[in-house]
């Protein structure tokens, strides 16, 4: 039985298709990449500078989310960190 493996990184999936029928909702991400993708959705969702809303975001807030969106746009492969992921959802849930 050949092992799945992520699409974008290539990492073993390992146990996490052994349950699934073929072709049926088999996973195609890691739990890695997975979360790099939910990360930019979310992040894709908060208000930039110049946008309705930003205005209700704090300093610290409009500042982090000017040097992220500064960061993606250079270099889109950048890896968001656990951390920054928590800043992201905590500022989308507030958005």
């Amino acid at each position: 039985m050949p092992v799945d493996r992520c699409t974008k990184c290539g990492a073993s999936l390992g146990t996490m298709t052994q349950d699934a029928l073929p072709g049926v909702g088999v996973p195609l991400l890691c739990i890695r990449c997975e979360t790099q993708k939910l990360a930019r959705q979310k992040f894709a969702l908060i208000p930039k500078d110049g946008d309705y809303g930003f205005d209700g975001l704090s300093e610290w807030e409009q500042g982090f989310v000017t040097d992220m969106a500064r960061r993606l746009a250079e270099n889109p492969e950048y890896e968001i960190s656990e951390k920054q992921f928590l800043v992201v959802e905590r500022i989308y849930a507030k958005a």
